[in-house]
């Protein structure tokens, strides 16, 4: 099984909130860096990471992986090292590694 997970990451030490995972990052690429040196929540080919433009004036970040079930144990104990809070967790159905013919996929 796969799982989704979501968060957002500013630039700000961690703050209790709701729906939010926060990390001192100075940008994209520091986050980038800092996830990627942990294979459980590398993603399938990696993390997105996209710019949330809040009205607080922090650099916040909005940031998706894909984590396979055998490593969401780990993935959850190193976001909690890396100060998450208010992690997002939804379990896919089906998740799809690389083209998918989706003609057979309806036709199933």
């Amino acid at each position: 099984e796969n799982f989704f997970i979501n968060w957002t990451a500013s630039d700000v030490k961690p703050l209790k909130a709701i729906d939010q995972f926060n990390i001192e990052s100075e940008n994209e690429n520091q986050l980038f860096k800092m996830l990627n040196q942990h294979n459980s929540i590398k993603g399938i080919i990696g993390p997105t990471i996209a710019k949330v433009y809040s009205g607080d004036e922090r650099n916040w970040f909005s940031v998706t992986v894909v984590v396979s079930n055998e490593l969401l144990s780990d993935a959850i104990e190193i976001m909690d090292k890396l100060n998450a809070e208010g992690i997002t967790i939804v379990q896919n159905k089906l998740v799809f590694d690389g083209t998918t013919d989706i003609e057979k996929l309806l036709t199933g």
